[in-house]
């Protein structure tokens, strides 16, 4: 990667005012990697935390997902891909039989590009900065409904307003019906499927 910072005096009498402007780009990349992974689930994230990938050509940290093929318009149940056909089978999806090959890459879970942009403004004894800060070239998984958590430990989330309830609800919602029923499998396929993986993109005020 590379770091430049640009500054710039843009008005340099009693009021004055200047710029700096940070930018980094950043790419990683795994060479070789030791350990043998055959799990689908090895490789896919719980939000807040993203395990090292050991793909080869890949990014130390990156996303994968399972495949998502939608809701059943029916039942509106969460369905995914296991070879290559639709499937409700979870345990399968999320067990053994999925590999690695199977998933979704989506990219990097760090930044790959990154910096800030620092106006500051004086006149005498006064003096104002303003800070905006970018992060690019990233990827996140959010959060979304447990029924497993919400059963087991009450855990809720706000997707839980959003979820299918009635046929035609799948055209509006991605969210999964709720069958009043805890199952492990069917919550991790769902909260680890490429769904829930968005683009982290964004510039912020930071002070």
């Amino acid at each position: 990667g590379f770091d430049v910072e640009l500054k710039s005096l843009n008005i340099n009498r009693i009021l004055k005012w200047q710029t700096i402007l940070n930018f980094t780009f950043y790419k990683d990349r795994v060479k070789e990697y030791l350990i043998e992974r055959t799990f689908a689930s090895e490789y896919v994230s719980i939000p807040g935390d993203v395990p090292i990938s050991g793909v080869e050509g890949k990014p130390v940290y990156s996303i994968y997902a399972y495949r998502w093929a939608g809701l059943d318009p029916n039942t509106g149940e969460a369905q995914g891909y296991l070879n290559g056909e639709v499937s409700k089978d979870y345990q399968a999806i999320t067990g053994t039989e999925t590999k690695a090959e199977d998933l979704e890459y989506f990219g990097s879970a760090i930044p790959t590009k990154f910096g800030s942009l620092i106006n500051s403004v004086s006149y005498k004894s006064i003096n104002l900065q303003v800070g905006i800060s970018f992060k690019l070239g990233y990827y996140f998984r959010r959060s979304s409904i447990n029924y497993t958590e919400l059963f087991n430990n009450w855990r809720g989330h706000s997707d839980y307003a959003s979820r299918w309830q009635q046929p035609g609800d799948e055209v509006h919602t991605y969210i999964p019906v709720n069958q009043y029923s805890a199952n492990f499998e069917r919550d991790a396929f769902y909260n680890g499927s490429g769904i829930l993986v968005e683009k982290g993109d964004h510039i912020r005020l930071q002070y």
